[in-house]
């Protein structure tokens, strides 16, 4: 695994051409070209505070974590992805559009520029999950590794953990290892153990020995029941918390919050990747649906209803007869340690970044009832963090569900009714469900 100094040194050396004569198009330099675009994306991301925006420039909408179909293969030739964008960059740039590009330096601009968004977009507190399943899909580590590096150099400060000892972590633990060190804080724990500097100077690999035995005795020391809860057994863990749940009451949303923040999970979209893995962050709920129905129903509602919505006591109506309400809302700023290491718990990245980037943040608490035409009622728990001094910059949000029927935390819990109020907040009218298939919203 290549770290970031050695990936730069590749892109300039796959990339840069040797002037004959520097006034000509063709001398332009990849590298160049690159850093031209990808500062061009930066700012289209600051503007949509997303990585979903119109470009008034190329006159159309881009999705640039639209990076896979639904064979799983990355998508090329279609149009508002990142190579469109590229494609459309190019043709309308005066200079640029006159060098010839081939085919191995086309994929290097896109493998780059897809790793620059990402690696930005993760460093402004934006959920980068397509970029994720992107590298999942593709073999390229580069940009889970360098998420990976950035927490360790962060995270693990006061152990000094500078580049390249970040590097030789990423490239020589356990998957299961790596994750528990991004999702708890054991500095002192490691301390305790002999980690530090001076160790590593004398002996790297001692060093690292020292962290893999600490961590696999910390994995040990809490076994996790998560992968016990079984919705087969009657008698299961799952199956009583949700008979329990169903004494929430819509009349006091203040409890509901209360449970969801003392058994708080990711939003459905990422907790079911987590159980697909069978992450220790998994909250235990067996999903019934797949990740990216999970997601976009989540965003339609976001798009669509939430966002559209202030304070307590408003509402609105959309997608097929579909009405959400604001209940319930607490500012909570600046954030305690408390909030930010229960959120660390399930988060896909850790919030502690974020900290540390912005030294201050809040956390706005916000429930929603929403009711679907076909007699579907829920309780949507929204978990977002902000930076306290900008309100225009948005870190991660956690979106938790609760049927006000069943009590079950799975959104298409009801599968029957899944079918109809997955429908009803589309608004585009895009996503027809086809029962017994998997489905990739267009």
């Amino acid at each position: 695994m290549a770290n970031e100094d050695d990936a730069g040194k590749k892109l300039r050396q796959a990339a840069v051409v040797v002037p004959i004569r520097p006034d000509l198009p063709q001398d332009l330099p990849l590298i160049d070209i690159f850093e031209t675009m990808l500062a061009e994306l930066k700012t289209e991301i600051d503007k949509a505070s997303g990585f979903k925006f119109t470009s008034e420039k190329l006159d159309q909408s881009f999705d640039l974590e639209d990076l896979l179909d639904d064979q799983g293969n990355s998508k090329s030739n279609q149009e508002g992805t990142i190579s469109s964008w590229i494609k459309e960059f190019i043709e309308q740039d005066e200079l640029i559009s006159q060098r010839s590009f081939g085919e191995e330096e086309m994929m290097t601009l896109i493998t780059f520029l897809i790793r620059g968004c990402a690696i930005y977009g993760h460093n402004k507190g934006l959920r980068i999950g397509g970029f994720i399943e992107y590298s999942t899909a593709t073999g390229d580590n580069y940009i889970i590794d360098a998420v990976m590096k950035i927490s360790f150099r962060e995270d693990y400060s006061d152990l000094e953990i500078d580049v390249e000892m970040a590097e030789l972590m990423v490239s020589s633990l356990s998957g299961e290892e790596l994750s528990l060190l991004m999702r708890e804080q054991l500095n002192e724990e490691l301390k305790n153990n002999g980690v530090n500097k001076e160790l590593y100077d004398s002996d790297k690999y001692v060093w690292l020995q020292t962290i893999k035995d600490t961590v696999n005795q910390k994995i040990k020391g809490v076994k996790s029941t998560k992968s016990s809860l079984v919705v087969d057994d009657p008698d299961s863990s799952y199956v009583q918390e949700r008979s329990n749940d169903k004494s929430l009451d819509i009349e006091n949303p203040e409890k509901i919050i209360q449970h969801m923040q003392e058994n708080l999970r990711e939003s459905p979209d990422v907790d079911r990747v987590y159980m697909d893995r069978n992450d220790p962050r998994w909250s235990g709920l067996e999903y019934v649906e797949s990740e990216v129905l999970y997601e976009e129903f989540i965003d339609n509602i976001n798009d669509f209803g939430i966002h559209e919505i202030n304070k307590v006591g408003d509402s609105l109506t959309f997608g097929q007869n579909v009405c959400i309400e604001c209940v319930y809302q607490k500012d909570m700023a600046p954030i305690t340690k408390e909030d930010i290491h229960l959120l660390d718990q399930v988060l896909y990245f850790p919030l502690t970044e974020m900290v540390l980037e912005y030294e201050i943040v809040k956390m706005l608490i916000s429930g929603y009832k929403i009711c679907f035409e076909c007699g579907v009622e829920m309780f949507i728990g929204v978990f977002e963090v902000w930076d306290f001094e900008d309100q225009d910059t948005r870190g991660p949000v956690v979106t938790n569900f609760y049927d006000l029927k069943t009590g079950s935390h799975d959104p298409a819990y009801s599968y029957d009714n899944w079918l109809s109020f997955y429908s009803e907040v589309d608004v585009a009218g895009k996503n027809v469900y086809v029962p017994g298939t998997v489905y990739i919203p267009e």
